[in-house]
Parts: structure tokens; C-alpha cells; sequence
């Protein structure tokens, strides 16, 4: 039998994060198959870059707190930092603001010889701080676990309390390639920002980019005119407010599609460990972790085996499209 859904807003919230989150979870290990070691290069640089943040003076939980990391990451690929959090703690303070774009873009400048498509060919449509930056399965699955009746609580009120709701799952943000975006400030009142689109976009990719230019745009007028003042900027900020109905034809829509999604990614990773250690009988065993971390029954078996299964041929289908990735970019003989 089907498990309902739930049309709480604590459960939409959590299809539309997982629904942004799946599709770059299942390319990173399609990623680590097809282009062994590659990844591993991305997690040095980020480390790097993360203890050149520690040599200017910033601890660990400041450097994660603005994403300071994160932010060289979207310089060296897009040119521009990428934010969906309001809760920047240093944006409002002048001079400590721009002392932190200096840092920023000088970190940026140092590292972006290392990196480059032509080494890292599967983040053409991926940024590198969501790469390197993919979701903790077992912390998400716990908390899962954890609220299965909060995120079923409807409202009492106007209000939901924030613990009802799984704040655990990372979510990316997509690139749209030949999109670019630039600022310029005058000695007058007036300051600008625009949008560049590549003659050869294609149109979901064209309609993409000028989606997210519409968030940029506001952030850009908050940051210039402060959100109290702005009409504009809160009308144009409101569809990102709300979490947005899955479209595509593979979306988790149900309870009980999305702990087979967490439930089959978990397996697939816990048997890549325990294949490494003891190939016969990994499977199971990484069955067994899966049920124990959900302390669900042993009848479950077969459940969890299907689960990681579906996950299993997602990931060969896009190590599929990745090997021709790979083929594109060998040299010819």
C-alpha cells in the first residue's frame, strides 16, 4: 500500500530541497566511477582555501557561517558569488565588508589556475562548492527519522515552529552555462547590474539564467536600498520564498519516496566502503547498515535491496552520459 502524502508546508519544503539536492548527490558518484580521483583534487583545493581564510584571521565557524569558502568557489567558476541565505553576518558592516570582498577575490585569484573545465569537465552545469559540499546522508536520514510527526504537524495558528522542519539537506544551485552577470557602480546615485547570455544557450538553460537573475536583481536593489524600501525587491524575492512544486518526471512527490531515495543512497555508499574492504558479501552488509541506522525490522531486507537498486541504475545511467564526457575530452589519435 502507498503512504499518503503530506501537503504540510514542512514537507514541501522538504521535497523541493531533496528534489534540488538528489540530482547532484547521484552525479557525485557517478563522478567518483567515471572520473576517479578527480573529485578528491576539488576536496584539496577546497581545503586550501579554507585554511587561507584561517591564515586571514577567521575561525572555522565564522568561514562557515558566510560560506567564505563557498563564495571563492562561485569567483573562480562564474564570476560572481552565489547566496540564497539571508543571514550574512558581515554584509552591512562598511569596511569590514569590502576588507572581506578583498579577501575573497584575492583567495579566488590564487587558487583559479588549478581549476578548470577541461580538468573538471562534470561541473559544466554544477558549481564546484556544491561538488565538493554534498549532502551528509547520515546526519539527514537521522533527522528524518527524528521528525517524522513534526513534519507532519499542521499548523496551530499563523505560525510553525522552526524545529519542525529538516534543515540538514544541502541545496545546490544550478549554473546555467554562457550566462554571465556584472556589476558597475558610478560616482552618481545610480549603480547597475546585468545579465550577458551566450549566442548558443539553450532555452531552458536562457530561461533558467534569467530566473536567477531575477533573485540577484533584488538581492542587488536590498543591498542598495534596504529590503523596508524596496516593493520591488520583496515582489520579485516572493516565488523564492516559497517552495516550488516538483516538475520533473523522476521528483520525489511522496512520505514514502523520500526515505527511498535517502534509504537507497545510503546503501550505495556503504556498499562502496564495505567493497573495499570485503567485496563478498557487501551488499548485505550494507543493507544491514541501512536498516540499523533507521532501526527498521529485518522484514525490511528486501525493501531497502529494491531501494538501492533504483539508486544503483540512476547512477549507471549517468555514468553513461559521463563516459561520453570523458570521450569528448580525450585527446584524438
Amino acid at each position: 500500500m502507498t503512504s499518503p502524502s503530506f501537503d504540510t508546508l514542512q514537507y514541501r519544503h522538504l521535497l523541493a530541497d531533496l528534489n534540488a539536492a538528489l540530482p547532484i548527490e547521484l552525479t557525485i558518484r557517478a563522478v567518483r566511477s567515471v572520473f576517479p580521483g578527480r573529485l578528491d583534487v576539488l576536496r584539496q583545493i577546497d581545503a586550501q582555501m579554507r585554511q587561507a581564510w584561517r591564515d586571514g584571521g577567521f575561525t572555522d565557524e565564522e568561514i562557515a557561517a558566510d560560506a567564505h569558502v563557498d563564495a571563492c568557489w562561485d569567483l573562480i567558476q562564474l564570476g560572481w558569488v552565489e547566496r540564497r541565505s539571508p543571514f550574512e553576518t558581515w554584509s552591512h558592516l562598511p569596511d569590514g565588508g569590502r576588507e572581506i570582498e578583498r579577501l575573497r577575490a584575492r583567495i579566488a585569484q590564487e587558487f583559479e589556475p588549478q581549476v578548470s573545465l577541461h580538468d573538471f569537465p562534470f561541473a559544466v552545469r554544477h558549481r564546484y562548492a556544491d561538488l565538493v559540499n554534498g549532502m551528509d546522508l547520515e546526519r539527514v536520514l537521522r533527522e528524518y527519522h527524528r521528525k517524522q510527526t513534526p513534519l507532519r504537524a499542521q499548523p496551530e495558528g499563523n505560525t510553525i515552529p522552526v524545529e519542525n522542519f529538516l534543515w540538514s539537506i544541502r541545496r545546490p544551485i544550478a549554473v546555467h552555462p554562457g550566462a554571465l552577470q556584472n556589476v558597475a557602480l558610478s560616482e552618481t546615485e545610480h549603480a547597475y547590474v546585468g545579465i550577458m547570455l551566450r549566442h548558443d544557450m539553450t532555452l531552458d538553460d536562457v530561461r533558467g539564467a534569467l530566473r536567477e537573475f531575477e533573485f540577484h536583481y533584488a538581492r542587488f536593489r536590498i543591498w542598495r536600498h534596504g529590503r523596508s524600501r524596496d516593493e520591488v525587491a520583496n515582489r520579485l524575492l516572493e516565488p523564492w520564498a516559497a517552495p516550488p512544486r516538483p516538475t520533473r518526471q523522476d521528483a520525489v512527490n511522496q512520505a514514502n519516496q523520500v526515505l527511498s531515495s535517502l534509504n537507497g543512497l545510503y546503501c550505495y555508499d556503504r556498499l562502496c566502503v564495505h567493497h573495499k574492504d570485503k567485496p563478498r558479501g557487501a551488499l548485505s552488509r550494507a543493507i544491514e547498515d541501512t536498516l540499523a541506522l533507521g532501526n527498521l525490522p529485518e522484514t525490511q531486507k528486501g525493501t531497502v535491496q529494491k531501494q538501492f537498486e533504483a539508486t544503483r541504475r540512476q547512477i549507471s545511467r549517468l555514468e553513461k552520459s559521463l563516459h561520453l564526457c570523458q570521450a569528448a575530452e580525450a585527446p584524438s589519435t
